[in-house]
């Protein structure tokens, strides 16, 4: 029998292991495009650590011209909320460290949670090189 206490769901050390173990590459951001939380698979998938992602912008995994104009698209959703990509999807193209880009599927939707604002995608990454980001903030994780 294990010493260890049963798993609570609400413990966020159980959140952070679940985050942890997912394959799927998951990618959190607050309203301002700066990455609160990533996935290890995201991380790999990107070509960079999570120790390193974390408090950079989310426009450093995306070429020009999505890299300079991401700001402008956040900005412009909150002030009108008329959605280009969130509730819709549309296929980008990622950028690694290395400077290679792949394709990949971006599916945003809306949510709040504990009043923060949610932007929150599946996550699939599949044979075909095609993944999608996750861009949500999740004060719970924190």
């Amino acid at each position: 029998m294990s010493n260890e206490a049963p798993a609570n769901p609400g413990d966020n050390t159980l959140a952070h292991a679940l985050m942890d173990a997912a394959v799927d590459a998951v990618i959190v951001i607050g309203e301002r495009g700066i990455i609160g939380e990533c996935l290890r698979s995201s991380a790999e998938l990107f070509g960079y650590s999570q120790e390193f992602l974390m408090g950079k912008h989310v426009s450093l995994l995306m070429p020009r011209p999505d890299s300079t104009s991401h700001d402008g698209y956040l900005k412009n959703y909150l002030a009108s909320r008329e959605a280009k990509i969130i509730g819709i999807g549309r296929d980008v193209r990622g950028l690694k460290k290395s400077g290679e880009t792949f394709p990949m599927h971006l599916s945003v939707g809306e949510s709040l949670y504990r009043g923060e604002r949610l932007f929150i995608a599946p996550a699939p990454v599949n044979g075909r090189g095609l993944a999608s980001i996750a861009t949500c903030w999740l004060k719970c994780l924190t």
